[in-house]
């Protein structure tokens, strides 16, 4: 059999702190025939030995944390966005995206600031009003931003079977209800 038509498979196995390999010769009818090499590649760990714990946990925590940051400002940006093109807030005149983000921001801070200046309220208490009055442009724009920058908390890990709970007990009566 001529060298360069020799056919072979490569065999890993990859581990935490090692990579091992197996090179094997097959033979002309693609079936094992011999080792050609083997081997390992041993490597530190990608945690720390005495607790356990992966290296990159501030790492990771802080690109969390950029995530959540980059992803709220967005959000914040997008609701502002939509709230000019329902003339909520005043539309911007700038034609880059980045440009009329910063500009909504400073409309909307503007409103902030006004309203805030004549009145003591908060956008909880003004959710309650709604419920008794229609509210102005602004209280409504104020709301629904304050829901953009702080929307509730979903966990995606799975939830227990376990019903027994006063808290759950109570979500189901009041899923019933309604």
């Amino acid at each position: 059999m001529e060298e360069q038509n020799k056919k072979y498979v490569l065999g890993l196995d990859i581990g935490i702190s090692s990579v091992g390999w197996g090179l094997i010769e097959l033979n002309d009818k693609d079936e094992p025939y011999k080792i050609k090499d083997t081997g390992v590649r041993i490597f530190s760990p990608g945690e720390n030995v005495k607790t356990g714990e992966s290296k990159n946990i501030a790492r990771r925590s802080k690109r969390g944390t950029r995530r959540i940051l980059r992803r709220r400002k967005f959000r914040v940006n997008r609701v502002r966005h939509l709230l000019s093109e329902y003339n909520f807030i005043e539309k911007s005149n700038k034609t880059v995206i980045s440009e009329i983000y910063d500009d909504l921001k400073e409309k909307y801070n503007n409103i902030i600031e006004n309203y805030y200046k004549n009145k003591d309220v908060n956008p909880f208490e003004l959710r309650s009003e709604a419920l008794d009055r229609k509210l102005t442009n602004e209280e409504l724009s104020i709301i629904l931003v304050h829901y953009a920058k702080h929307r509730g908390y979903k966990s995606n890990r799975e939830e227990d079977s376990d019903d027994s709970g006063k808290v759950k007990s109570s979500i189901k009566e009041n899923e019933k209800i309604m």
